[in-house]
């Protein structure tokens, strides 16, 4: 799998693969492509599913929201993340030139240029359109579980794909990059209109659970909640057979008081977050408390000092899927659902 040998700091992760992966991948390019985002899951099929679960019921079946208006959100929730690949795959022209020149108003769709200053608020629970959305009560739950999607996947992708910085040529690939999402965008948005995906088709790849009291928002539509429910309860089983409880409450703490504003350059006041802590602990704790807060700055010696106590990738995987989950629920959970 050739997405997969590209991903950072897998060591041969071809060779790992449990058996039933090459099913997964071949019934996601059915519907969609195999992209970076799912190949990056693949050390561990659960989580695989889940993901694609998640991704298809929110991101590919339209009910109450256009294909249009997810892309923008998408991109939106990526420029708050600083996460280039999404953002470069799934703006439109419009929304790239507003966000770029920082100008909503060039977006000429009232409803899409109002769920992008949505989407840049959603780490201020506090901002009037946060707390007055523009949406209703039936679109609820597929737009804010699209925008905790990429809140999870773009930290995701901010730790394991490598940085645009690290290339060579990086403003010719760039650009270059940013003109495929461009003819990509349109090309996935021709396609999706001829196609019809059926609500509930991606369910039966995981056993069916409840939604977590704090997903409750989700409710109103049945298919969206239990495609949360599965991703939820799977990201929960991988991460705590690898994190310790103790790290578990230290990050859910630390993002009930956090602001959503990016922390101070460095990494002392992640040292400061972790400095009660066992020293065993360390190096796991560092990990989930940057990848929650500031997923650009998981770097190689941080991701080396937790292979000393974790040395297996699937581990990393699961241990940053938790952590990237915590920080997208908690923003979820913070967003006002509308009453009508």
């Amino acid at each position: 799998m050739k997405k997969l040998e590209q991903v950072k700091y897998f060591n041969n992760p071809t060779a790992q693969l449990e058996p039933g992966v090459e099913e997964i991948k071949n019934i996601i390019k059915r519907h969609h492509t195999w992209g970076k985002p799912f190949a990056l899951h693949a050390l561990i099929i659960r989580l695989l599913k889940a993901v694609w679960i998640l991704y298809y019921e929110t991101e590919l079946v339209t009910q109450q929201v256009s294909p249009q208006n997810k892309e923008a959100i998408i991109s939106a929730v990526s420029k708050v993340n600083q996460c280039p690949f999404c953002a470069s795959s799934h703006t439109a022209n419009d929304v790239k030139q507003a966000l770029d020149s920082k100008a909503l108003n060039l977006i000429p769709n009232k409803k899409k240029r109002l769920l992008v200053k949505w989407s840049l608020a959603t780490l201020s629970p506090e901002a009037k359109i946060v707390q007055s959305p523009p949406f209703s009560r039936k679109e609820a739950p597929e737009i804010i579980t699209t925008a905790i999607l990429f809140h999870y996947l773009n930290r995701m992708l901010n730790i394991f794909l490598p940085q645009e910085s690290e290339e060579e040529n990086f403003s010719k690939l760039n650009k270059c990059k940013q003109l495929k999402g461009q003819v990509f965008g349109w090309l996935k948005n021709q396609l999706r209109s001829r196609t019809i995906y059926k609500p509930g088709a991606s369910l039966n790849l995981l056993p069916r659970t409840a939604l977590p009291e704090d997903l409750k928002w989700a409710r109103g539509n049945p298919t969206v909640a239990n495609a949360l429910a599965q991703f939820a309860a799977t990201v929960e089983q991988e991460g705590q057979a690898v994190l310790s409880e103790s790290v578990q409450e230290l990050v859910k703490d630390y993002l009930k008081s956090w602001d959503g504003n990016p922390p101070p350059l460095g990494t002392y006041w992640v040292e400061e977050a972790i400095e009660t802590l066992d020293d065993s602990l360390k190096p796991e704790a560092r990990l989930a408390m940057l990848t929650a807060i500031a997923s650009y700055q998981v770097s190689e010696p941080v991701v080396r000092q937790f292979r000393k106590v974790h040395p297996f990738d699937r581990e990393l995987l699961a241990a940053t899927s938790w952590a990237s989950f915590a920080a997208a629920r908690q923003i979820g959970g913070q967003l006002t659902v509308p009453s009508v």
